[in-house]
């Protein structure tokens, strides 16, 4: 091993060394959970497909922006997004609140409220979402 990376190493290993005696350590954090489900109208059934699937987060500044289509069966996955950052002795574990919409030309808007915690990774199932005809 090279002097610098012998270097890196001791610096990285007394760094979390501190870390945690202070009652701090790295840890993964979920600032937006995973979500599945598929679209339909309620109509006749029929799947909805590129229907377009937004996910609003509190935290928009830390999480890149989704642009999720439902697929031609009117599947659709919005992966989670995760970070890495420090956590304390304390937790994180405070409950998070979003939203899911879904807009699809000739259909009424659709909302969902989500909730979920920062340092769990539960994908949420939302199972068949019957979207509303507009009326002609």
């Amino acid at each position: 091993m090279k002097p610098a990376q012998r270097a890196f190493s001791r610096l990285l290993l007394c760094t979390l060394a501190a870390l945690s005696l202070s009652g701090c350590w790295p840890a993964k954090f979920n600032y937006r959970t995973a979500v599945t489900g598929t679209v339909v109208s309620a109509a006749d059934g029929k799947p909805v497909p590129d229907a377009a699937v937004v996910m609003l987060v509190p935290r928009s500044d830390l999480v890149p922006p989704t642009s999720i289509q439902t697929a031609g069966d009117g599947t659709f996955n919005v992966p989670p997004y995760y970070r890495w950052d420090i956590a304390s002795a304390i937790g994180e574990s405070w409950p998070v609140r979003g939203q899911l919409q879904i807009i699809a030309p000739g259909y009424a808007a659709y909302t969902h409220e989500l909730h979920w915690n920062l340092n769990t990774s539960q994908t949420q199932k939302l199972g068949t979402i019957k979207l509303e005809p507009l009326a002609q």
